[in-house]
């Protein structure tokens, strides 16, 4: 049975990254970008983290989601491996632990299939035993995040006063891994993210650790998860009426593979319903080039991305994305209102029936006479 094992290893080489910097990976599955968007921008998302997808790169981006959303992705690359995505956010009815508002619940369900191998079962003196066809395995990562606003900074200038909100999330995640149908390993991670906005300026700074947590064990060997550090920034052009555009930076440092990457992308807006969208990820072996467009039509969107993937083709990724429920920014803004801790003593109250009730003259007004009736009744106009 090892050697059935050794050979769906070789077979399925999706299930485990080896870095020529670094160790063996875990659950690749964990790297592969989710959402058409965040995908088209090149992954520089952290910063940008203003939909539901943002729960995978940036946890405290839920803040953001100001609709009851729902989203989901299909990959088309590989012809083995398919990946689905599933992820839905709600805003909360409360001003959140600390009591500045924004409280947001989020979770996802990210769903791989490394499909089929045949395996050849040997003998003791080395001639086959047969071949069978079994499944490669697969991976499945559910998460469950939440985030609030933390704190606001206000800034004043000579005309105005500038805000600067700071955004806290977390998540976790419950990881479960398959291998040769009879292989299984599964362990827990978190996701910790910051976010910063300034609204006025259209500036926002992002922050995140993702996939911190324990190692997949399918026999011995135990290796640990795509731990990732991500900082980024995004800066909103001024631009006329119904017209946006948006460029963000993002770099990732990849702990265990000790590898380092640059991604930049570029988001064009046009009568809030249509986007197009450029993206690119300096020194990333399999990929480069990002592109793609959105779409919008009353609580439906649409987007899709397509990345160049020198090692296993062209990889296409579709959204779809419904939102429903909106919930006013100035309702989710609204503070905790403070806790009246004292109350006045006992013989600060008056007692009642000591006082006394003020009256006064009502002035008289001529009595009103009904006009005579004329033509039809009036309930009729």
């Amino acid at each position: 049975m090892t050697g059935a094992l050794l050979a769906v290893l070789l077979a399925a080489p999706a299930r485990a990254g080896v870095s020529e910097n670094g160790g063996t990976i875990a659950a690749p599955v964990l790297q592969i970008p989710v959402g058409a968007r965040a995908a088209s921008l090149g992954t520089a998302f952290t910063a940008v983290a203003d939909d539901v997808s943002t729960i995978y790169y940036n946890p405290a981006g839920l803040t953001s989601v100001h609709h009851r959303e729902a989203t989901m992705m299909f990959l088309n690359g590989s012809e083995l491996q398919t990946t689905n995505y599933f992820a839905g956010a709600t805003p909360l009815p409360f001003s959140g632990l600390s009591g500045s508002g924004f409280a947001t619940l989020g979770a996802s369900l990210l769903a791989s299939s490394n499909g089929n191998v045949d395996v050849t079962t040997l003998k003791a003196d080395g001639s086959s035993a047969g071949t069978r066809t079994v499944d490669a395995g697969g991976d499945t990562v559910l998460t469950v995040g939440y985030a609030e606003r933390i704190a606001d900074t206000p800034f004043e200038t000579k005309d105005t006063t500038l805000h600067f909100d700071h955004y806290f999330g977390a998540s976790g995640k419950f990881v479960r891994s398959t291998l040769a149908e009879d292989y299984h390993a599964q362990t827990y991670a978190a996701d910790i993210g910051y976010l910063g906005r300034a609204p006025e300026l259209g500036v926002s700074l992002g922050a995140s650790i993702v996939n911190l947590g324990g190692k997949l064990r399918y026999v011995e060997t135990a290796d640990p998860l795509p731990l990732a550090m991500r900082l980024g920034g995004a800066y909103q052009v001024a631009m006329p009426a119904n017209h946006f555009l948006q460029w963000s930076l993002d770099g990732q440092y990849e702990y265990y593979e000790k590898l380092c990457f640059v991604n930049t992308g570029l988001e064009y807006t046009f009568f809030k319903s249509f986007a197009t969208r450029l993206g690119y990820q300096v020194h990333k072996q399999l990929a480069g080039l990002t592109m793609g467009f959105g779409a919008r039509w009353r609580n439906w969107a649409i987007d899709y991305a397509w990345a160049f993937n020198d090692s296993q083709g062209d990889a296409h990724r579709f959204s779809f994305t419904f939102r429903f429920g909106a919930v006013p920014v100035r309702e989710r803004e609204k503070a905790r209102r403070p806790f009246i801790e004292s109350v006045p003593e006992k013989d600060e109250l008056p007692e009642r029936g000591d006082e006394k009730p003020s009256t006064y003259d009502q002035p008289s007004r001529p009595r009103r006479s009904a006009p005579e009736p004329q033509g039809a009744p009036g309930w009729i106009y």
